[in-house]
C-alpha cells in the first residue's frame, strides 16, 4: 500500500499514421476504417496498457472495429508503423515527433487533453469531436502506507518547488510531459477517478493483461 504525495506530470501519446495510408485526419481514418471492418491495425505496448485501452475508447467512439497488435515496448511498435506492418499506434511523443518531422509517420491528434508541446499542430481527439478523450500516463511520487503526514506535506512542497524551476521545466516539457504538481488530496481523488474511468473502459472491452 501507498499514499499519495503529488501527480507530478502527464503524458499524452500522438496517434500517428505511416504516410502511405491514405488519410490526413481522424475524421479520414474513421470513414477508411468503416470501410475495412477489422482489417486496419493498431500497435500498442500490451494488452491493457494506455496505448492499447486508447484504441480500445476511439473504437468504441467511432463505432469502427481494428486488429490489436501487441508489442513488448513502444519503440517496435512505432517501427513496425514506419515499416508499414501495422496501419497506427499512439506513440510516445519522445520517439514520435522526431520522426513526424522526419516525415516517416503522419500525426492526425494527440490523446491528452491539452495539445502537446513538440507537435503543437496536432489537435487533441477531444478537440476533434471526441468528448473528454484523456488517455495518458502518470508520472507520480508516493511514499509507503503509514508514513506522517507532516513528511508527505513537506515532500509535496520541495516537489512542487522543483517542478517550478524554469530549466527542470522546460527538459521535462521537451519529453512531451505537461506539468502537474497536485496536493495529496487532489492527487488521491485524480486516482479514485481514474480507476473507475478505466474499470469501466477494461470492463466493456475485455481487455485483460496476459
Amino acid at each position: 500500500d501507498f499514499v499519495p504525495i503529488a501527480l507530478t506530470s502527464k503524458l499524452g501519446f500522438i496517434l500517428v499514421v505511416n504516410p502511405a495510408t491514405p488519410v490526413h485526419s481522424v475524421a479520414e481514418l474513421v470513414k477508411y476504417a468503416k470501410e475495412r471492418p477489422g482489417q486496419l491495425s493498431y500497435g500498442s505496448t500490451g494488452i491493457g496498457a494506455t496505448p492499447h485501452l486508447a484504441f480500445e475508447i476511439l473504437q468504441r467512439s467511432a463505432g469502427i472495429s481494428m486488429t490489436h497488435v501487441p508489442y513488448r515496448g513502444m519503440p517496435p511498435a512505432t517501427n513496425d508503423v514506419v515499416a508499414g506492418h501495422t496501419t497506427m499506434v499512439f506513440t510516445d511523443p519522445a520517439i514520435g515527433a522526431p520522426l513526424i518531422a522526419d516525415g516517416k509517420l503522419r500525426a492526425l491528434g494527440v490523446s491528452s487533453l491539452n495539445r502537446i508541446a513538440s507537435v503543437p499542430d496536432v489537435p487533441t481527439l477531444n478537440e476533434l469531436g471526441f468528448k473528454d478523450f484523456e488517455a495518458v500516463s502518470w508520472h507520480m511520487i508516493v511514499a509507503p502506507a503509514g508514513t506522517p503526514a507532516d513528511i508527505i506535506n513537506r515532500l509535496n512542497a520541495e516537489l512542487i518547488k522543483a517542478l517550478k524551476d524554469p530549466e527542470f521545466e522546460s527538459r521535462l516539457r521537451g519529453m512531451g510531459l505537461e506539468i502537474y504538481g497536485t496536493t495529496p488530496d487532489q492527487f488521491a481523488k485524480l486516482i479514485r477517478d481514474d480507476n473507475a474511468k478505466w474499470s469501466k473502459v477494461i470492463k466493456a472491452t475485455g481487455a485483460r493483461i496476459d
